[in-house]
């Protein structure tokens, strides 16, 4: 049995590989950044100690006067503690130029301390989102009465009711462990060895 972080990741991977038409998921990634693009960053504090894992999203650009380059401003998302907190703590937002995003982002000793790594995480995966790469597979869908604020949905060819999407939560990893074990199984989730 697979945890809901692995059916996270697996959904995460497969709708934004599908939404930019592409297999390859680092080259999806950063078709992802854009606004409203999460990615999460973290500072190897003193003595190697991680420290805090960020995240921000990509709220606004800038033109920077010295590069004439765009950089990324991103404002905070939350925060993991991972451990001593050292560094980071209580940042609303960060400019980041690109070339230094470029650096961070292909950057991969984690023991060398004073060093920020960073990773996309991508754009919110919401119903849009969701609908697009599985749309064509559902027959129909409506509002359910007695559970305000949710649709139902039926899939293709059955009829049957398979989804139901709270509207009160914004994103697919807010919603019921089911909801986003029926995407992932649409997704072809449990198909291969490889999920």
């Amino acid at each position: 049995m697979k945890t809901i972080k692995e059916i996270q990741d697996f959904n995460r991977r497969k709708i934004i590989c599908a939404v930019h038409n592409t297999e390859d998921y680092e080259e999806a990634l950063e078709m992802e950044l854009g606004l409203s693009c999460i990615i999460s960053r973290y500072d190897i504090g003193m003595w190697g100690h991680l420290a805090t894992k960020l995240y921000y999203k990509l709220d606004s650009f800038r033109r920077n006067k010295n590069t004439g380059n765009k950089d990324f401003i991103f404002i905070n998302y939350g925060f993991q503690k991972l451990g001593e907190s050292w560094i980071g703590e209580n940042i609303d937002y960060c400019i980041i130029e690109k070339q230094k995003l470029i650096k961070e982002l292909t950057y991969t000793n984690p023991e060398y301390r004073g060093q920020v790594q960073t990773q996309i995480i991508g754009k919110p995966l919401t119903l849009s989102r969701v609908l697009q790469v599985i749309g064509h597979r559902i027959a129909k869908i409506e509002p359910h009465r007695l559970l305000g604020g949710c649709l139902i949905f039926y899939r293709l060819p059955d009829y049957q009711e398979f989804l139901t999407w709270d509207l009160t939560k914004e994103t697919l990893e807010e919603q019921t462990e089911e909801t986003q074990e029926a995407v992932a199984k649409l997704l072809g989730f449990g198909e291969g060895e490889n999920d």
